[in-house]
C-alpha cells in the first residue's frame, strides 16, 4: 500500500500525512504483530530459554531507473527507508520456536510507489510438547511481498503484502506392539492485501499409522487426509487422499518401497478435477554424510518423479537437491513454503530448509494467481563454510502450467555468492545471478543478470555501517521489457 503526499505535515517533513500514515501501520504491522505475538506467546510459556534481539535498518539509496523502465524513459529516485527488527529465538527441552519480524518504512521521491510505502515482513517456526509424548502443536507464519505478475519489472509497486499462517495440533501415540499413531488437524490461513486475490481459510484432518520397527525388514504406513479451503474470491477446493506405503529395507541403509492409494480433488474447474488411483514406487538411501530419496508414480492426474538429496562433502560443504511436481494455487504455495522454515542448530538462523540459506519470505518467481496450477520445481544448492570464507551456489528451475488460461512460465536462474571476514570489524560481500524467463501465452523470453558488492564495518559492538553497490540489466524478445539499473546503498544497523 502506497501512501500519496497529501494533507498536513508529518513529523516535519512537508507532504507526510499524519492520518494516512496511522491507516496504512494500523492495517499492516496490526497483522504481524498479532501473529509474532502468538507465536511468541505459545512457546515461551513451555521454554528454557527466551532471546530477544531488536535492532534497527537505515539507510539511503540512489537509483538511475527506479521503476526499471527501458532506455529513453528511465527516472531516477532516492529511496530512505527505517526497518525496525525483532529476531526472537527460543530453546527448551519440550519447546522450540524462533521469529524475524520487521517492517520497512520507506519514501520514495520518485516511481510509481513514489511517496511513503509501510511494508511488514514475518518468517516464524515453532513447536511446542504440550503434553509429554502425547499432545504436540506446530506453528508456522510468514508475511512477505509477493509478486503478482512475473511478466512485469519486480518493483514494490508489482507486489503485495500477503500474510500465510498454519497452527497444527496432533496426537502421537504407541498402540502398543503394532506401531505408532498420529492425528492431525491443522488451520490455516492465507490473506492478501488485494481485493483482486482471495483469502484462502482451510481446515484439514490426517490420520497416520506407522509400523515402525515391529517388523524386522518391512515397514508399512497408512494415511488418511483431507481437507476444505473456502475461498473469498473463487470456488471452494476439496482434496481427500488414502494411501498404503509398504517399505522394505535391504540392507540398514537401503530400502525399496511402493505406495497404492485413491485421490479426490476439485476446484470448481473441470480440467483441473483428480479422482483416480495413485501410485509410486522408489527407494530410500541412508548413510553417515548423505540421505537420498527418489521416486516415480501417478499422482495429482498425471505421472511424475520426485526426489530430495542432502549430501555432506567433508566438514565444509554441503549438497542440496530436490525435485517435485504439485497442483497447487498460488495461496497454497505461500503457505506450503512456510513449511520449510526451519533453525540452524549452530547458528540460530532462519534457514530455508531445501537450501541451507537463510529463509527469504519474498523469494517466489512465479505469479501470484488464484488459479490451480501444476508445477515442477527443480531446486539445487552447495554451501561451502571454512574459517572467513563462506560461498553458495544455487540453481532452480520451475515450469508452470495453467491449464485453463493457457499462461505458463518457466523460469530458470542460478545464483553465486561469495562472503569473507576481513578482519575482526569487516566483512565483504560478492554475489551475481542470471535468470532466464519465458513467458507461453505472450512469445515473450527475457534473460536477467544481476550484480552486488556491500561491505559493511563494525562501528561498535551494536553498531555496523555499510555500502553496496547493485547492477541489474534485462534483456528481452520485447524491446520495451529491457532496462538496466544502478543503484549505490549506504546505511547503518543499530542492534540493541
Amino acid at each position: 500500500m502506497v501512501v500519496k503526499p497529501s494533507g498536513g505535515p508529518c513529523w516535519g517533513l512537508p507532504g507526510w500525512d499524519t492520518a494516512q500514515i496511522q491507516e496504512t501501520l494500523a492495517r499492516h504491522i496490526n497483522l504481524i504483530l498479532y501473529v509474532a505475538l502468538f507465536l511468541c506467546l505459545s512457546t515461551t510459556a513451555q521454554s528454557g530459554e527466551l532471546t530477544i534481539t531488536p535492532s534497527v535498518t537505515y539507510f539511503n539509496s540512489f537509483t538511475d531507473n527506479i521503476d526499471q523502465d527501458p532506455d529513453g524513459l528511465e527516472e531516477n529516485a532516492i529511496v530512505t527507508e527505517i526497518a525496525p527488527n525483532v529476531q526472537v529465538r527460543s530453546e527448551g527441552a519440550r519447546a522450540s520456536f524462533g521469529l524475524n519480524a520487521a517492517a520497512r518504512f520507506t519514501h520514495q521521491t520518485g516511481g510509481e510507489d513514489e511517496g511513503i510505502t509501510v511494508r511488514p515482513n514475518l518468517t516464524g517456526t515453532g513447536n511446542i510438547e504440550a503434553i509429554k509424548n502425547l499432545l504436540f502443536l506446530d506453528l508456522d507464519a510468514s508475511v512477505s511481498q509477493e509478486l503478482l505478475n512475473s511478466q512485469n519489472v519486480d518493483t514494490d509497486a508489482n507486489r503485495e503484502t500477503t500474510a500465510a499462517y498454519r497452527v497444527s495440533p496432533f496426537l502421537v501415540a504407541r498402540i502398543k506392539d503394532y506401531g505408532n499413531g498420529e492425528l492431525r488437524y491443522t488451520f490455516s490461513h492465507v490473506v492478501i492485501d488485494s481485493s483482486e486475490f482471495s483469502d484462502d481459510l482451510t481446515h484439514a484432518g490426517s490420520l497416520t499409522f506407522d509400523s515402525g520397527n515391529v517388523l524386522t525388514r518391512t515397514r508399512a504406513t497408512f494415511e488418511l487426509s483431507a481437507s476444505h479451503t473456502q475461498r473469498s474470491n473463487d470456488d471452494d477446493i476439496t482434496r481427500a487422499d488414502v494411501t498404503q506405503t509398504l517399505e522394505y529395507f535391504l540392507t540398514r541403509r537401503f530400502s525399496v518401497f511402493g505406495t497404492g492409494g485413491y485421490q479426490l480433488f476439485d476446484d470448481g474447474d473441470s480440467e483441473n478435477e483428480v479422482d483416480g488411483v495413485i501410485w509410486r514406487t522408489g527407494f530410500h538411501l541412508r548413510g553417515p554424510r548423505s540421505e537420498l530419496t527418489a521416486s516415480y508414480g501417478r499422482i495429482d492426474d498425471e505421472e511424475s518423479f520426485a526426489g530430495d538429496l542432502n549430501y555432506r562433502l567433508g566438514a565444509w560443504t554441503t549438497v542440496r537437491a530436490g525435485y517435485s511436481e504439485t497442483l497447487e494455487t498460488g495461496q497454497e504455495r505461500v503457505l506450503d513454503n512456510t513449511q520449510f522454515i526451519g533453525i540452524d542448530p549452530d547458528t540460530g538462523i532462519l534457514i530455508d530448509t531445501r537450501t541451507g540459506l537463510p529463509f527469504d519470505p519474498n523469494d517466489n518467481r512465479t505469479s501470484l494467481t488464484d488459479q490451480t496450477v501444476r508445477t515442477k520445481r527443480f531446486t539445487a544448492g552447495l554451501t561451502y563454510v571454512r574459517d572467513r570464507n563462506q560461498i553458495g551456489i544455487n540453481g532452480a528451475i520451475e515450469e508452470q502450467n495453467d491449464e485453463t488460461s493457457n499462461e505458463d512460465e518457466d523460469h530458470s536462474s542460478i545464483g553465486v555468492f561469495w562472503e569473507r571476514r576481513l578482519d575482526r570489524d569487516t566483512t565483504l560481500l560478492l554475489s551475481g545471478t542470471y535468470e532466464a524467463s519465458h513467458f507461453e501465452l505472450e512469445d515473450r523470453s527475457d534473460d536477467e543478470y544481476s550484480g552486488s558488492a556491500t561491505i559493511s564495518y563494525s562501528i561498535l559492538e551494536n553498531v555496523t555501517a555499510f555500502a553496496s553497490y547493485i547492477y541489474r540489466r534485462q534483456d528481452s524478445t520485447d524491446p520495451t521489457d529491457e532496462y538496466s539499473e544502478n543503484r549505490i546503498t549506504t546505511g547503518m544497523r543499530i542492534t540493541f
